[in-house]
């Protein structure tokens, strides 16, 4: 008799402690909505604390560390945002965004080695993240790899052949080894994919100028404005442009219109023509 009763009093004891784990998952899951809530309302301090009481509530809620390290990242706490995205891998060592944002956190805080590191092992977990391979691009430039950043950037278009901002980072990448046709050749197909696309129609007008085609870099730089008619950046090129062209006064106009805009390189060009 006295075993069936130590046998009931462990059912009783163990039923009892799944009954309140049950609970502090349910009640971890409230934490975690409410913390969701405030991050769309940009209220991270707020979520913090919410995604904080998950975790306490359920220390194994993995979605919890990785919305708590998204909010400490966007409030600017990287090194918090580390901490709560190397639980998440501890949880789920395969969950590729767990690295891909611990390796952003990382290259925030001029951590270049770690953040590679990071992505590389996003990559290896899924090759086809067109996610990663941007990240790694981004990071690569930063660092001065120009040629491993275009490499990166050509896997992404690889995987996403629309991807218009690949087209334009990678040609941005090869105008740094001074691959201005390669980069050309870029730009056109990002304005084929994105006719209205003012970075790379500016882009595209500057590569222009290094090619010696200055009536193509006016014409760039004429669309650009037209899209964007306080652009400065847009009118100084196109006075770079006819002034290559011996439009000197339409050249000036341009200069004198981007220094209006606050282009301080316009200024000292006019210097220079002067003289």
């Amino acid at each position: 008799m006295k075993k069936i009763m130590v046998i009931m009093l462990v059912l009783f004891f163990w039923s009892g402690t799944a009954a309140l784990f049950a609970d502090n998952v349910k009640e971890a899951e409230a934490f975690l909505d409410k913390g969701n809530s405030k991050c769309a309302l940009e209220d991270y301090a707020g979520a913090v604390k919410d995604y904080d009481e998950a975790i306490k509530l359920d220390p194994q809620n993995y979605k919890a560390y990785f919305n708590q390290g998204l909010a400490k990242g966007n409030s600017g706490d990287m090194a918090g945002a580390i901490q709560d995205f190397t639980e998440v891998i501890a949880l789920k060592p395969k969950y590729v965004l767990a690295y891909l944002n611990r390796g952003f956190s990382k290259s925030k805080l001029k951590d270049f080695k770690g953040a590679i590191e990071d992505f590389d092992k996003g990559i290896e977990i899924d090759p086809k993240n067109d996610k990663a391979y941007w990240d790694r691009a981004f990071t690569r430039n930063i660092m001065g790899d120009f040629t491993g950043a275009a490499m990166d950037y050509t896997k992404v278009i690889e995987l996403n052949p629309k991807f218009v901002e690949a087209y334009v980072n990678r040609a941005d990448a090869k105008t740094s080894y001074q691959d201005y046709k390669g980069a050309a050749l870029d730009l056109d197909k990002a304005i084929a994919l994105k006719p209205d696309s003012r970075l790379a129609l500016l882009n595209r007008a500057v590569i222009r100028i290094n090619l010696n085609d200055f009536a193509g870099a006016v014409s760039d730089a004429t669309e650009t404005i037209k899209l964007d008619p306080g652009s400065a950046e847009a009118y100084y090129w196109r006075g770079i442009a006819k002034d290559a062209l011996k439009d000197r006064q339409g050249a000036l106009d341009d200069l004198k219109k981007a220094a209006s805009l606050g282009y301080s390189d316009a200024e000292e060009k006019m210097k220079e023509m002067a003289q």
